[in-house]
């Protein structure tokens, strides 16, 4: 499960950005060789990746909802409730 979306978002955006860069580096920007400065920079993106999912977890700039939501579902059957007819009780429809 995810159970932080935002830091996926992150990690995803980083791991796609991963395989464009060393594509870009491999075969355009040097064909076929690294150059120092290359290896650096992308050396250098996997903390500027912790620090952003960091961010995107704990930041100051998104605040969490830390109120719960629920959600109610609804099913138009024969059986349900005698207040409230044509709704169904998910667990009677589970069983």
């Amino acid at each position: 499960q995810v159970h932080n979306l935002r830091v996926f978002a992150v990690t995803s955006c980083f791991g796609v950005f991963a395989y464009v860069w060393l594509t870009l580096v491999l075969l355009v920007i040097t064909p076929e060789r690294v150059d120092l400065w290359e290896a650096v920079l992308t050396l250098l993106m996997f903390p500027a990746l912790i620090s952003v999912a960091y961010l995107a977890d704990k930041g100051p700039c998104c605040k969490s909802n830390k109120t719960g939501s629920t959600l109610e579902i609804g099913l138009d059957l024969e059986t349900g409730d005698p207040d409230n007819p044509g709704t169904a009780d998910i667990i009677n429809v589970a069983k």
